[in-house]
């Protein structure tokens, strides 16, 4: 003797039996909870990971910014160097660069005393 399941309908307009709903139910729950644990591990991810890289875009700032200011030291040095070498009769005199508190005529150092 056969069993006669109930049939159920689908949205497509197919008619299945009892065992495939229940058999198609259960893989969409199995689906449902893989996507679920997939956006819990990706927003766990982006909680952990977000933080580390706004920590190394700073580090890397000021990095950047401490060569800048290396770089710039460094400009006004060459200047004052270059403007005692014209000093001594040497070669023209660049105007600006040897004065009170020998000044840095580089646009990088704002015409400030270098050091």
């Amino acid at each position: 003797m056969t069993k006669d399941y109930k049939r159920f309908d689908t949205p497509d307009g197919d008619s299945v039996s009892h065992q495939e709903h229940l058999s198609r139910k259960s893989s969409l729950k199995i689906v449902a909870f893989c996507a679920v644990v997939f956006s819990t591990v990706s927003v766990a991810a982006c909680f952990i990971t977000l933080p580390l890289v706004f920590d190394y875009v700073q580090r890397l700032q000021a990095n950047v910014r401490s060569e800048v200011d290396f770089c710039k030291v460094g400009v006004c040095s060459f200047a004052i160097n270059q403007a005692s070498f014209f000093a001594d009769g040497n070669a023209k005199l660049v105007e600006g660069a040897v004065g009170n508190g020998r000044r840095c005529a580089h646009r990088s150092c704002t015409n400030r005393p270098c050091a």
